[in-house]
């Protein structure tokens, strides 16, 4: 069948439009039938487009690089292609039935989070009143900029006016 592919192009790639009638009568050997099938082949794979309502064709651009490619070559990598979007198809429709049986996945994981974090605050609540109050002649503050504790003293000149 590749034989005929390439017989055809070879006679129409010249061409900028052939006749099927006449370029059959050009073929020498070939059966109607197989040539009917090549053609109809091609036309499937969108390497040639019928002109008009006649028995015009024209080679179309993908047809070119068919040629150029190599008919059966080209045949073997449309096979691919169109088996990569067929599986391609059916991932999507799997994910997307996938999706639409779990779709409450998000707030079950979202609640779980909210009951983790007001058990975290509640417990850093108690361990705060928990801790013993230091009852020291210096205060001691809590920077959130810095990691040291920061004391405050008294200022040395107030002791002095206060005697």
């Amino acid at each position: 069948m590749s034989e005929i592919h390439n017989i055809i192009f070879e006679k129409g790639i010249d061409r900028l439009s052939f006749d099927v009638s006449i370029l059959y009568n050009e073929l020498e050997n070939i059966e109607f039938e197989d040539y009917d099938l090549a053609l109809a082949e091609l036309q499937e794979l969108k390497l040639i487009k019928r002109i008009g309502i006649g028995n015009s064709f024209k080679i179309t651009n993908s047809g070119y690089k068919a040629y150029e490619m190599g008919i059966e070559k080209f045949i073997q990598e449309q096979k691919k292609i169109d088996y990569r979007k067929e599986r391609k198809v059916f991932y999507d429709y799997q994910v997307s039935r996938f999706r639409a049986k779990t779709g409450y996945i998000p707030y079950v994981i979202s609640f779980i989070s909210l009951i983790i974090s007001i058990f975290a605050f509640l417990n850093n609540k108690n361990k705060e009143l928990q801790q013993p109050i230091k009852s020291n002649a210096l205060e001691q503050i809590k920077d959130s900029t810095l990691f040291s504790i920061q004391t405050k003293r008294a200022d040395s000149l107030n002791k002095l006016n206060r005697k």
